[in-house]
């Protein structure tokens, strides 16, 4: 079963794409996030969701 959820540092490194591409896409609104809340309050982390991740990487081939 795949993970639920990357760091973009574990998309680079499951998809061999450099953590700075990803990091630009993000940037770009390109590869969505995932907010975090913990007791009512956002936290910062930058989560990928493994849909998300997918998706934005056969987007990428067409």
């Amino acid at each position: 079963m795949p993970k639920l959820s990357y760091t973009p540092r574990e998309a680079a490194d499951e998809t061999g794409i450099s953590e700075e591409t990803i990091r630009a896409a993000i940037r770009a609104g390109d590869l969505p996030t995932a907010p975090i809340v913990v007791n009512g309050r956002q936290i910062r982390r930058q989560i990928i969701l493994h849909e998300d991740l997918v998706h934005w990487l056969t987007a990428e081939r067409r």
